[in-house]
């Protein structure tokens, strides 16, 4: 079995249609606002996660 390709996406990935490389490119780098707020939120999920298993006490 072979690896799976990804299917090229039709509207792009980024704001309106726009591709993400061209909006990081006119932003300075900047993500989406949506994009943005999910990596932020994923990021402090992981590290309260990591904390709440750092202050479990050990056996």
């Amino acid at each position: 079995m072979g690896i799976p390709k990804r299917k090229p996406q039709e509207n792009g990935s980024g704001v309106d249609g726009e591709s993400l490389m061209a909006h990081l490119d006119a932003n300075g780098g900047r993500l989406p606002e949506p994009i943005a707020t999910a990596v932020n939120k994923s990021c402090r999920d992981a590290f309260l996660r990591a904390r709440a298993l750092r202050a479990e006490p050990k056996p």
